[in-house]
């Protein structure tokens, strides 16, 4: 639908070693609103690091 927030990339399931880092990709078209992680039903929140999951972060373009 023309106007609504899509996935432009969305994230695919990963499988790494204990301990490995995983890299997950995703990218949003037209944007509203701050854009953030869900772990297990958990929002995560929309900062950069991600509080109370230190091993978690968001990298890339802030406007993308």
């Amino acid at each position: 639908v023309c106007g609504q927030q899509a996935f432009k990339t969305e994230p695919r399931n990963v499988t790494v070693r204990a301990g490995a880092t995983a890299l997950l990709k995703c990218e949003v078209l037209r944007a509203s609103g701050a854009v953030q992680w869900v772990k297990d039903g958990l929002l995560l929140g929309p900062q950069r690091s991600l509080p109370g999951y230190p091993r978690y972060s968001m990298t890339g373009d802030q406007q993308k």
